[in-house]
């Protein structure tokens, strides 16, 4: 091998590896980027289940108009952000999914306690419907 030749590919293969370690750095720093885009997702509907549910408790224990819309407001805001995330696996699709259905479930016990209060209805033994016993919920607090 010539010298030229040497010196020629002592320049050029230095500079293929850079540019193969550039492209693994911005392919690398796309995907951490769309991670932690996804770990905020699922840290916000976290909170916003948590809001639920002491929304959920703060209505139970006193009957608030206030209580009431925030966690029909919250609710709506829960379930924008499920119809909006975009998880890249399908487990993770179908665990979004599987919250969305406990979000409805929840929204709908919610209303019935709802309307069984300002109905007047007693859930037997003179004790109001919304005073039962806590239940436990999708953050598997009481």
């Amino acid at each position: 091998m010539k010298i030229s030749t040497r010196l020629r590919l002592a320049v050029y293969v230095p500079t293929l590896m850079a540019f193969v370690i550039g492209a693994a750095l911005i392919f690398s720093y796309q995907e951490t980027a769309k991670i932690q885009e996804n770990g905020d997702v699922i840290r916000q509907i976290r909170s916003s289940i948590t809001e639920l549910n002491h929304s959920f408790f703060s209505y139970t224990l006193s009957h608030g108009e206030r209580a009431k819309q925030q966690f029909l407001a919250e609710h709506e805001k829960l379930t924008g952000m499920i119809a909006e995330a975009k998880l890249s696996t399908p487990d993770q699709q179908r665990l979004l999914g599987n919250i969305h259905e406990y979000g409805v479930t929840m929204k709908n016990l919610f209303l019935q306690i709802v309307y069984a209060y300002e109905d007047g209805d007693t859930g037997g033994g003179g004790r109001p419907v919304g005073r039962a016993t806590p239940v436990k919920f999708i953050s598997g607090r009481y």
